[in-house]
């Protein structure tokens, strides 16, 4: 059975938060000191004979297997604690798959407790899609995840926060 895994470190912030955020860094640019740390959000894509899309987070203990006809049907509610899987697939399937069929299991593990001020969200949107991008022999560059990884929680989460 296919496996791929990815970590991504979860980072402090010393100075400039704020200058990132539009639209001052839009007219201003922005200057933001971050520091990674020795703790990581882990993301784990394994491939799944049913035709389900799941999604595990195993440090919140939260699961979700949804059918692909649903999935492919309609955007379904989603518990907010896995939000960033969904809307990594979906971002993911969209612009590198062209939509193709796929059953896998997305889980993630965080080292850091919601809400603590890391980066946890776009330490577990990094790690996905480097899963996925292994996963799917796509081959994505840094650049390229950082990128993804902005407009998934911009647009497609509706997170507010800078571009890091």
């Amino acid at each position: 059975m296919k496996v791929s895994t990815a970590r991504s470190p979860l980072r402090l912030g010393f100075a400039g938060g704020g200058t990132d955020v539009s639209p001052y860094a839009d007219l201003f640019g922005g200057c933001v000191v971050n520091a990674t740390i020795d703790k990581y959000s882990y993301a784990r894509i394994k491939q799944v004979d049913r035709n389900t899309i799941n999604y595990f987070s195993i440090d919140q203990n939260v699961k979700l297997s949804i059918p692909y006809n649903e999935f492919i049907a309609l955007t379904p509610r989603v518990q907010p604690s896995l939000m960033l899987h969904d809307q990594t697939f979906r971002y993911f399937r969209q612009k590198y798959l062209s939509n193709s069929e796929s059953s896998i299991e997305i889980q993630t593990y965080s080292e850091a407790p919601k809400g603590s001020g890391l980066g946890g969200s776009s330490s577990i949107v990094v790690a996905i899609l480097k899963s996925l991008s292994e996963f799917y022999d796509i081959g994505l560059k840094v650049h390229d995840l950082a990128h993804d990884a902005v407009i998934i929680e911009r647009e497609y989460c509706g997170f507010a926060g800078g571009r890091q």
